[in-house]
């Protein structure tokens, strides 16, 4: 049992060569991740779209404050069908942030909200 058996080569070999083609294709892509610039946000308190940009070096934590107000009732919205909604993952915390969202939240399970504006408008937001 002492030696090297041929397959010990060839394994050697696959392994060193998968390892090369790895590297190969970690080092020589140059694309980089396209990261979002920005987002749509409803304002739970009067319907307004907003879209606003996104830091290039910070993390950021919906809701967002409105420039306006300065009170954090900007969610992250989508469009589906015609129709915005409250990104689901931020519907449980629409009752903290906004004491009486109803004139604006349609439904509170679906998160379909009543917007003001069709195409949201440009706005600089306070994280």
């Amino acid at each position: 049992m002492s030696g090297i058996r041929p397959w010990h080569i060839v394994l050697l070999a696959v392994s060193i060569l998968a390892l090369g083609v790895s590297l190969y294709f970690s080092l020589s892509r140059e694309d980089e991740v396209a990261f979002a610039d920005s987002i749509i946000l409803v304002d739970l308190e009067s319907g307004d779209l907003i879209e606003a940009a996104l830091p290039k070096k910070k993390a950021v934590s919906p809701p967002a404050a409105n420039p306006e107000t300065k009170r954090r009732s900007l969610f992250p919205a989508v469009e589906a069908d015609g129709k915005w909604f409250v990104n689901k993952r931020y519907l449980a915390y629409v009752k903290e942030f906004v004491p009486s969202p109803e004139a604006v939240l349609i439904d509170a399970k679906s998160g379909e909200v009543k917007v003001q504006n069709a195409k949201p408008r440009r706005a600089d937001v306070v994280w």
